[in-house]
């Protein structure tokens, strides 16, 4: 058919999945046994339900879900992990850069390897799409948003910047006096 219809770009893989069970249960729309997009849509956002089905997605063993384990990941993944990162990164951007990328200056040794480990996962990642293994590029991908909170950790940026405003404005002061 869509060869038929004439220039649109063709599947060139289709992925099939093992069976998602919803608490423990066969999902079955005639006993309303289903999660049901139009009333999920009504009151949460997609993403967190693209990340939990994804991180849990039946590629090779089925899988079930359950609400428990929606709320979980939701809490302790995407917002503990990712969107602590994003709000980090974010927030000492536009706090200390007037919001934009500062240029890496004097790079130190753990630097370096968490940037080789950004590339390497980035490789990862596109490898594991380009097969469609999403569950494993998701894993890798989060796997690295730990490590690049583990690393803000151990560097404390932003407790650095105050020391060196605060110093530079000590500077200001006695060299005005």
């Amino acid at each position: 058919m869509l060869m038929g219809y004439g220039g649109l770009n063709l599947p060139f893989d289709v992925p099939a999945n093992e069976f998602l069970s919803i608490e423990g249960k066969k999902v079955s729309t005639s006993r309303n046994w289903a999660v049901w997009m139009p009333d999920y849509l009504d009151k949460y956002a997609p993403d967190p339900l693209r990340y939990l089905l994804s991180a849990n997605m039946p590629e090779t063993n089925d899988m079930d879900f359950s609400w428990r384990e929606y709320v979980r990941r939701n809490n302790d993944e995407l917002v503990a992990t990712y969107g602590n990162l994003v709000h980090r990164v974010l927030t000492l951007t536009y706090r200390n850069y007037d919001g934009k990328v500062p240029s890496p200056a004097n790079l130190d040794e753990t630097d370096r390897l968490l940037a080789a480990s950004c590339e390497e996962v980035f490789k990862e990642v596109d490898n594991c799409l380009s097969r469609c293994q999403f569950k494993q590029a998701l894993s890798r991908a989060m796997a690295l948003a730990h490590e690049a909170n583990r690393y803000l950790d151990g560097k404390r940026p932003g407790r650095r910047l105050k020391q060196t405003v605060k110093q530079r404005r000590i500077l200001f002061i006695s060299l005005s006096v």
